[in-house]
């Protein structure tokens, strides 16, 4: 985050206009669920179909 001093000698903290979203959106991906959905993600496309193979025939 960029700071600075105005004339006053007051610091002024400036943000971007989305930072509070953004830092939301960090906090889901964090959760202890959405990691274990990305978890299963780092399987690979082929285990993914060779399990679809075993289920569905």
């Amino acid at each position: 985050m960029p700071s600075a001093v105005n004339q006053k000698r007051k610091k002024l903290i400036q943000r971007h206009l989305r930072e509070d979203d953004r830092e939301c959106c960090e906090y889901i991906r964090h959760s202890l669920g959405i990691k274990a959905i990305y978890n299963n993600r780092k399987q690979t496309v082929e285990q993914l179909l060779e399990t679809a193979k075993e289920f569905h025939g």
